[in-house]
C-alpha cells in the first residue's frame, strides 16, 4: 500500500500536463457540485461548537494527557469506527 502513491505519481508524470490540468478541473468541479465547499464550511463550524461541549473539553484534556492518536483510539474503538477496524492483510 505504501508503494501506491509513488507508483501513481510516476504514471501521472507520463501524461501531458494540460491533460492533468483538465482532469483535475473535472474532478474538482464534480466535488464542488456535490457540495464539497459547503461540507467543509459546516464541518468547521460543527468542530468549533463541539470543542466547547463537555465531551469536547474532556477529549481535548485526554489528548493532552495521552496524545491525540491514543485519545482517538479510546474514543473510536468501542464503536468500531472506520479508523479503528482491523484491516485485512
Amino acid at each position: 500500500m505504501l508503494d501506491y502513491a509513488p507508483a501513481l505519481a510516476r504514471r501521472m508524470a507520463l501524461l501531458p500536463g494540460n491533460q492533468l490540468e483538465m482532469l483535475k478541473l473535472l474532478r474538482n468541479q464534480t466535488a464542488e457540485n456535490m457540495g464539497l465547499a459547503a461540507g467543509r464550511t459546516l464541518g468547521t463550524l460543527l468542530d468549533a461548537v463541539a470543542r466547547h461541549t463537555r465531551e469536547g473539553r474532556i477529549f481535548v484534556a485526554r489528548a493532552a494527557d495521552v496524545g491525540f492518536r491514543q485519545a482517538v483510539r479510546e474514543r473510536d474503538d468501542p464503536s468500531g469506527d472506520y479508523g479503528s477496524r482491523r484491516r485485512e492483510p
